[in-house]
């Protein structure tokens, strides 16, 4: 028997119908990243060109960070730091699932930097962990840079006035992840921090205090 199922339609298969546990995230066809609860299917869909890319299936993640969308300081036992440069200018802009949750910040004098204060190694099993979170230039020119090792090493990183996705996949006996701002007056925007196993990121696992 030859079964013929398309899956860039946006829709199951006539007789098709699907199970999965809890909410799961996607880019719908807005180009936003959507949430749709137990048992609904995700059709997701180019971010640039809006064209389907499919029925999007995965593996079970967890997301490590806290704070995902706050980046908060307290209260957790895993919570982000700023360095003294870094100013949060507003908690409520524009993220890319629409809402008002993303977090504008910007460099006073250089190399400002925002670190999670969980140090985590990858399970043996996953090979590596991957460091993801959505950046978006506000205004600059200067480096933006990523870290997955506490600021040993620094991937520099181009952001655009449009909402991106960024992975950092590494493997480091102790993975902390975070956001440096080289230049002093540059201001960018954050959402979505993500540290999971695996060599690449998953769909957005949102976060608070666990």
């Amino acid at each position: 028997t030859v079964v013929d199922a398309d899956f860039t339609t946006g829709t199951l298969p006539s007789g098709w119908s699907l199970t999965r546990t809890g909410n799961g995230t996607y880019v719908a066809s807005s180009g936003t990243v959507a949430t749709v609860g137990t048992d609904v299917a995700r059709f997701d869909f180019d971010p640039s060109t809006l064209l389907c890319r499919g029925l999007y299936m995965e593996g079970k993640r967890t997301n490590y960070l806290c704070w995902s969308e706050t980046f908060s300081a307290a209260p957790a036992d895993n919570n982000w730091t700023d360095s003294a440069d870094l100013i949060r200018l507003s908690s409520t802009e524009t993220a890319p699932d629409g809402t008002a949750t993303a977090l504008r910040v910007m460099c006073d004098i250089a190399n400002a930097t925002c670190i999670n204060s969980l140090s985590r190694t990858p399970s043996a099993n996953a090979g590596c962990g991957t460091f993801s979170i959505w950046l978006r230039r506000v205004s600059g020119n200067g480096s933006i840079q990523l870290t997955d090792n506490n600021g040993t090493n620094w991937t520099t990183v181009t952001l655009t006035s449009t909402w991106t996705r960024f992975q950092l996949p590494h493997r480091t006996t102790a993975q902390q992840c975070g956001v440096r701002i080289v230049t002093g007056g540059d201001a960018i925007q954050m959402w979505g921090a993500q540290l999971e196993d695996g060599s690449g990121a998953s769909s957005y696992i949102p976060t608070t205090t666990v």
